[in-house]
């Protein structure tokens, strides 16, 4: 259906499911209330029709807090975890969408039946303090409560995704969309997956504690498509974990020996950007590389790991500072379990859009600012 945006005017596009709730506008980014039914195409002279109505754009479409239905649960939004498409951008916004509808429903039901699996656990363990004969039914709670364990749970936890990946993708895409058409197609690859790449795992001790030292690195998304003054991007951001734990007896003020578990983490992030483009702008002489560097730059907390300059091609490679996240456990031994505790939250989505929007936005000034060369 099709709207338009009381404070910029502009004509926008989205999905029938969003009627009612509130989104953002693409071109002034301000939230719009959407109506229950297609607002009307304003009427015009013939003459000023070609000027009058801007372009139809997609609109970055805010995650609802109501869901879209609950056959979301049944679609098959992804392969063990990773999401790729080939699809306009409005489409794109639609499965992201279902994306994050389909993690809520599994967040709500892993916390349905992880309290159904505990109370049968306790049901059977009492049932062999009582008599004899409730024995039997004891093992069957303790047998189902394994059943959901490791059958019910473990299925679910397939659809559980860490917020922050489709949340940032989301907003990525808004951005981009701007500047692309309606019909636009931007092939995407996204990472869903709790723990990206295969991790290696470090262990020892060091005098009463025990430590686990893990660091793992994968791909966690990528987009490429063109623009519409013809120039071809691909942008990707690659995740970079450093995990350590340790546990370790002690003391309590009562007497009684206890262990105490400690876990941290260490995040940074690469972003990569790769701009080709029709004209030639940049010759080889160190003199023209050395002006692009000049109006180079970087995201805050950014640091410059790689930049290729060809005459038809720029990459841009930037690596953003470390965030760090600790968390502290008592009576656990349980390192792995305490890392899985500790995910980025919204703000982490923020950030990296932010990070991301600095590298388009530098890159583009730098060529901007630029004499265009002739072929």
């Amino acid at each position: 259906m099709k709207i338009q945006c009381p404070s910029c005017e502009q004509r926008l596009e989205i999905p029938k499911e969003l009627a009612g709730k509130t989104i953002e506008c693409p071109v002034c980014n301000k939230s719009v209330t959407t109506s229950a039914k297609e607002e009307p195409t304003p009427l015009v002279p013939r003459a000023q029709a070609k000027t009058a109505l801007p372009p139809i754009l997609p609109a970055k479409a805010q995650f609802p807090k109501s869901t879209l239905g609950a056959d979301t649960s049944k679609l098959k939004m992804h392969n063990d975890g990773v999401y790729k498409s080939k699809l306009p951008v409005q489409s794109l916004v639609n499965d992201l969408i279902s994306l994050a509808e389909l993690d809520k429903v599994s967040e709500k039901k892993i916390s349905f039946w992880s309290k159904v699996r505990t109370v049968f656990f306790v049901l059977g363990g009492l049932s062999f303090l009582g008599f004899p004969i409730l024995c039997i039914p004891g093992i069957g709670l303790i047998i189902a409560g394994c059943v959901i364990h490791f059958g019910t749970l473990k299925k679910i936890s397939k659809d559980e995704f860490p917020d922050y990946r489709y949340q940032l993708c989301q907003k990525i895409v808004g951005l981009i969309s701007v500047d692309m058409g309606t019909y636009s197609e931007l092939d995407t690859q996204l990472n869903l997956k709790p723990q990206l790449g295969t991790p290696i795992i470090e262990k020892g001790k060091s005098g009463s504690a025990t430590w686990n030292r893990q660091h793992t690195t994968e791909g966690m998304m990528s987009l490429s498509g063109v623009f519409l003054d013809g120039t071809k991007f691909r942008c990707s951001l690659t995740e970079d974990v450093q995990a350590f734990g340790e546990h370790f007896p002690y003391r309590s003020l009562s007497g009684k020996t206890k262990t105490k578990l400690k876990a941290n983490k260490r995040t940074r992030w690469t972003g990569a950007l790769r701009l080709r483009f029709k004209e030639k702008r940049y010759g080889a002489s160190p003199t023209e590389r050395q002006q692009l560097e000049d109006l180079m730059q970087l995201p805050v907390g950014g640091k410059l790991k790689k930049l290729d300059i060809n005459p038809q091609e720029i990459l841009l490679v930037v690596v953003t500072g470390a965030t760090k996240q600790k968390t502290k456990v008592k009576m656990s031994k349980d390192i792995p379990g305490a890392w899985n505790q500790i995910e980025p939250d919204e703000k982490t989505a923020i950030m990296l859009s932010d990070f991301m929007a600095q590298m388009f936005l530098n890159l583009y000034q730098a060529l901007n600012s630029s004499k265009t060369k002739k072929k």
